[in-house]
């Protein structure tokens, strides 16, 4: 009879640990317009006039689930650019320069730091943090009329690989259910040639290459 109680005692805090998540879970979709940078074998650099020079756009869609008022997971499809070229870096004299148009599909989770939800409607903003990964569809476009050196392969037309990232920002409320979000990020590939080139000497390969800017996004909660 004691297990039985037990038993019971436990799946009535189950049943009364999922009303309560019911209670305070809610939908939100949105989209973001922002900024892609690129660092790898053409942007040796980081400087204020090289990623000025070197921005391009970034435009996402997004839906979320939030469970209660910090956690949330969600699906973010995004389409934008990234573009670099030597003479904004450290090989002026090489002459390599290239756009790429990038793809991605990335599920995430999102952590809110501040209560921000459903029945914190006095909460008017709050600081998150994110992280997730997924696919990367990406086409370089070197420029054709460099001559590139021996030990360089030309890679042209599009590829697929995966992609992962963190970022975070701050979330603020517009009204009942509009909500604009600032955020920052940064994405790590699962290759090297984004830029269109790759290095087939061994010692002079280097790191997979990496992406990153700011968004500005505006969306709906549906309580």
């Amino acid at each position: 009879m004691k297990r039985i109680y037990t038993l019971a005692a436990l799946l009535f805090i189950g049943v009364s640990s999922l009303s309560a998540q019911n209670r305070t879970a809610y939908y939100e979709l949105g989209f973001g317009l922002g900024t892609l940078n690129y660092s790898g074998d053409v942007g040796t650099t980081i400087s204020s006039e090289s990623i000025l020079n070197e921005l391009r756009p970034n435009i996402a869609v997004f839906g979320k689930k939030h469970f209660n008022s910090h956690l949330a997971i969600g699906l973010q499809a995004s389409y934008g650019w990234i573009y670099s070229e030597d003479g904004n870096h450290s090989h002026a004299n090489r002459g390599v320069e290239f756009e790429t148009s990038m793809f991605q599909i990335n599920p995430f989770v999102e952590v809110s730091l501040i209560p921000f939800g459903k029945y914190q409607l006095e909460q008017k903003f709050t600081i998150f943090i994110k992280a997730g990964g997924g696919m990367l569809g990406y086409d370089p476009n070197p420029k054709s009329a460099v001559v590139y050196p021996d030990d360089f392969e030309i890679r042209q037309n599009a590829y697929g690989t995966y992609n992962y990232f963190g970022g975070g920002g701050l979330k603020f409320r517009l009204n009942y259910t509009t909500i604009l979000t600032v955020e920052a990020y940064f994405h790590g590939a699962g290759t090297d040639d984004l830029d269109g080139v790759l290095h087939l000497d061994a010692t002079e390969q280097g790191a997979n290459d990496t992406y990153g800017g700011v968004m500005i996004s505006l969306s709906k909660a549906f309580f």
